[in-house]
């Protein structure tokens, strides 16, 4: 009987040992790729936000001098009104 139990015991426990690891090893690389897909996730985000902060500032810049033209632009025909004998 002992020679049936031990070695059976033995076994059983080395597995229970292995598979206790095993899973805290598996847990851990769950984790590292949740982590990864956060943090590629994350710096997409990122990129995209700066591309967005990007196009505005452009935009922005576009609009200034639109309205530094439509300045000049209306200048200009208040000189032509005033030449011509026009009121505002």
């Amino acid at each position: 009987m002992e020679q049936f139990l031990y070695p059976t015991l033995t076994a059983f426990f080395a597995a229970l040992i292995t598979w206790f690891f095993s899973r805290k090893s598996t847990e851990i690389d769950n984790e590292i790729k949740s982590a990864d897909f956060y943090r590629n996730l994350l710096d997409d985000a990122t990129r995209r936000l700066n591309e967005a902060i990007d196009t505005i500032t452009a935009q922005d810049v576009k609009i200034k001098s639109l309205m530094a033209e439509i300045e000049s632009l209306t200048v200009e025909i208040r000189k032509y009104k005033q030449l011509n004998g026009k009121s505002e």
